[in-house]
């Protein structure tokens, strides 16, 4: 993918995500698919993904991430 292909990115990362059969790996997609959200200022969706990491090393990242937006969410409806 180009640096910038987020469509591309969420086009194939829930397919490569139900391909995984390592928890690990599966969250890693995961976060990956949270972060082209997020880069395309979708927040819910990216919410959505980034809940979805649940092993490895981006697990923290992911949850911060998640109260941020969720932070941003709520400023924005106040």
């Amino acid at each position: 993918f180009d640096k910038k292909d987020y469509a591309g990115v969420i086009a194939s990362a829930e397919e490569a995500a139900a391909g995984q059969t390592d928890e690990e790996e599966r969250s890693d997609v995961y976060f990956i698919l949270g972060a082209a959200y997020n880069a395309r200022t979708m927040p819910q969706q990216a919410i959505d993904a980034l809940s979805k990491v649940t092993a490895g090393a981006n697990v923290a990242a992911a949850q911060k991430t998640v109260a941020q937006l969720k932070e941003n969410a709520a400023k924005a409806n106040s």
